[in-house]
């Protein structure tokens, strides 16, 4: 009988110490009724909602990751196409000894002419002509048939200098305001001006 008090003492002794070491020990968050104490529904600031099989399968939407459709199905692009503001050079090779645009060299060398705002540019004996949505080869094929009604059989190098096809319209308070052609030269320091507002 005495053995039995003694074990059950120990097993109370036992249940109390675990009782008592178990409000010492740190919580992972508060109590139920803790959290239903803060609800909007006690005059709480909080909105408490029960997760049952509704809220569940309302919730379980998964956002599909990606691109929106106008990327995915989008057509590929010719970045090689010149636009409005971009530079070309061109160097033109005539067949003769005393050509129209060649010098002592044998050939003619026109740098830095800049397509204007309607995609035009002046080449001399050639004239006016429509080189923004052409390539540069298209352009070179376009330059050599004119040329050649003024001299036989010319060739002609068309490379473009600066400009990508693509240009970015700055306007705001800032320092420099303008449609300025997109290359890697002048990239870094429009979008360093437009975040530092220079």
């Amino acid at each position: 009988m005495f053995k039995q008090a003694s074990k059950g003492a120990r097993l109370v002794a036992l249940v109390v110490i675990a009782a008592m070491l178990a409000g010492c020990l740190p919580r992972s968050g508060p109590t139920r009724g803790q959290i239903f104490a803060g609800s909007v529904q006690r005059q709480g600031d909080a909105f408490v909602v029960e997760v049952n099989s509704r809220v569940t399968r309302a919730t379980s939407v998964t956002e599909a990751l990606g691109f929106p459709g106008e990327f995915t199905h989008a057509g590929l692009t010719n970045t090689d196409i010149i636009q409005p503001g971009d530079t070309i050079a061109l160097t033109v090779y005539e067949n003769v000894e005393d050509g129209l645009l060649t010098g002592q060299a044998g050939n003619a060398t026109i740098q830095e002419i800049q397509v204007d705002g309607t995609g035009n540019i002046f080449v001399p004996y050639a004239g006016r002509i429509r080189a923004a949505g052409n390539t540069p080869d298209q352009l070179r094929e376009i330059l050599t048939r004119n040329l050649d009604e003024q001299t036989p059989d010319p060739q002609v190098i068309v490379r473009r200098e600066a400009g990508d096809g693509s240009t970015v319209s700055v306007a705001g308070a800032i320092g420099a305001q303008g449609v300025f052609p997109i290359e890697p030269s002048t990239a870094h320091c429009l979008i360093f001006d437009f975040i530092s507002g220079v």
